[in-house]
């Protein structure tokens, strides 16, 4: 398999150049299509190579699944702590990272990248809830705060990493917390102030073996996997109380 994958890298530096430079001259390509989660899953990566041409600026954008999402606001009422409002948003990506040749785009390229939902500040989530658009930022930053700190949205964008010539590599890294789904890793080319390119790569995240098991029995028996989650959790603290009693004696 390492034999394999070392042979189609190099086919992939000798041929992508030569197809690249017959269209575009960008191209790109993620080194495996499927990412498998068994249940010792603590994270991983994705790798993409390509090739771009000398005067143009590339960005990748690793997109995962899309969800919806429910982000609730707690405010202080008679001293405790209680949800107030929320607002319910739709066709959020689950896992959202990206990654660009320079970090010095000229004002028209901005624009053009914003126009794409390109970058943190460009996204914009479709909201349940009439609310005014202050609320509505208010409540989308509130979620892309959480999802940086679970490491599901990046902070700042990466840099390409220049292998050789126009060849670039970047890899991204993936969340222990990794939904299964399709994800796609989107490619723009912007060359004189315009994306003169695009291209989209998709790959597969599976759950295998007692993971996937878990997770079928939670998708297909939901109630009774409910039911079961909850059990255990009673089994759990009455052990811990009964531990925490018999340690007192033992103390006494």
């Amino acid at each position: 398999m390492g034999q394999m994958k070392t042979f189609l890298f190099v086919l992939f530096m000798f041929c992508a150049p030569l197809a690249a430079q017959a269209e575009t001259g960008f191209i790109f390509s993620i080194l495996k299509d499927r990412v498998e989660i068994s249940s010792g899953f603590h994270g991983g990566s994705i790798v993409v190579f390509g090739v771009k041409p000398a005067d143009g600026n590339v960005v990748l954008v690793l997109k995962g699944p899309e969800t919806r999402v429910l982000v609730r606001e707690k405010n202080q009422v008679l001293g405790l702590w209680m949800d107030t409002s929320g607002v319910t948003f739709h066709s959020v990506p689950t896992l959202y990272d990206f990654a660009s040749s320079t970090t010095e785009f000229s004002t028209e390229e901005k624009d053009i990248l914003r126009a794409q939902g390109i970058g943190l500040d460009a996204l914009v989530f479709e909201a349940s809830q009439k609310k005014t658009p202050e609320d509505l930022l208010k409540f989308q930053e509130a979620f892309i705060r959480k999802a940086q700190a679970e490491e599901r949205y990046a902070a700042q964008p990466k840099r390409l990493e220049t292998i050789k010539d126009q060849l670039f590599k970047i890899r991204f890294t993936l969340p222990a917390t990794l939904p299964e789904g399709l994800y796609s890793v989107e490619g723009y080319l912007l060359r004189n102030n315009v994306i003169e390119a695009k291209d989209v790569q998709h790959f597969d995240v599976k759950p295998i073996g007692f993971a996937a098991d878990i997770r079928r029995f939670a998708s297909d028996s939901s109630f009774l996997y409910a039911c079961f989650v909850t059990i255990i959790a009673c089994l759990a603290g009455l052990l811990a109380r009964f531990l925490a009693g018999a340690r007192l004696k033992i103390e006494k």
